[in-house]
Parts: C-alpha cells; sequence; structure tokens
C-alpha cells in the first residue's frame, strides 16, 4: 500500500447576507498564517476527529460571536499544491450583530465587487485582494443560484 499524504482539512461558510451580499473577513495580517492580509470566507481548520459542520459552526461562533443552525452543504475544493482539502457550506441570513473576534474587518460585498479581486476595508483604508478558495467558492455558487434566473 503507498504512503498517502494526509490532505489539511477545513470548513469554510459562504454566508448569504439578504440573498445578494456575501459576508467577508479580513484574514489578520499575521505570516504565520494562511492567506494573511486577505478577504476571504469565515470558517477554519478541522480538529482531528471533528466533523466538518462541526467544525464550521464551532469556527463561526469563535469567529464572528453568531450561533447558526441552517446550514447547506455546498462543495469540496482541493487544493494539491497545499495538500489541502475545504468543505464549503451555505448559510443566508439576514443582517446579523456581528461581534468580530478574528480577523482585522469584516463586511458585505456583492458577487461584483468580490471578483474584482480588489474590495476596501473601511479598517485599514485600503483595497486586499481575496483568496484563492473565496474566489473559487462564490463563483461557483453565483454560477448555481444567479446564473439561470
Amino acid at each position: 500500500m503507498k504512503n498517502q499524504k494526509k490532505y489539511k482539512k477545513c470548513s469554510l461558510a459562504i454566508i448569504v447576507i439578504d440573498k445578494d451580499k456575501f459576508l467577508l473577513q479580513l484574514r489578520d495580517d499575521k505570516q504565520n498564517i494562511k492567506d494573511p492580509n486577505l478577504w476571504g470566507l469565515f470558517g477554519g481548520s478541522i480538529k482531528k476527529n471533528e466533523k466538518p459542520i462541526k467544525a464550521l459552526t464551532r469556527e463561526v461562533e469563535e469567529e464572528i460571536n453568531i450561533k447558526v443552525y441552517k446550514i447547506k452543504k455546498f462543495c469540496k475544493i482541493f487544493y494539491k499544491k497545499d495538500m489541502m482539502e475545504c468543505y464549503i457550506y451555505i448559510i443566508n441570513i439576514n443582517k446579523p450583530r456581528i461581534k468580530l473576534n478574528e480577523g482585522q474587518d469584516f463586511g458585505y460585498f456583492s458577487f461584483e465587487k468580490i471578483i474584482s479581486n480588489k474590495v476596501f476595508s473601511k479598517k485599514t483604508t485600503n483595497y486586499h485582494q481575496v483568496t484563492h478558495t473565496t474566489l473559487k467558492a462564490i463563483n461557483k455558487y453565483y454560477n448555481i443560484y444567479y446564473s439561470k434566473k
């Protein structure tokens, strides 16, 4: 049997606000984390023996102080280069009260703004790029749920 390398696993949420905006987090500007100083989806690493959906609810509560109950499984994204397997879920909510506990900033953005890959942060007063995973997931979401309208 071949010695298979283990993929790191994460759970991420496409959080849809009022049906047409997406909630993103400006990741911390720390070099020891994946995708520092970029806009991304909320979520994080899956702990050993933890189910992806449990990891997602834990991470969302830790990061923005919101308990989520209605979660829809969406897709998996694999990155061979980074040995990463990302479980992507969809959460639809009305504008929540957010208490940001992790990251530099958060915001509600349109599909067009996100795919421009140049998103402004009021807190840093700068434009920042969007993570590759976020671009891929939001594009896929948009193509499935909006392109048919």
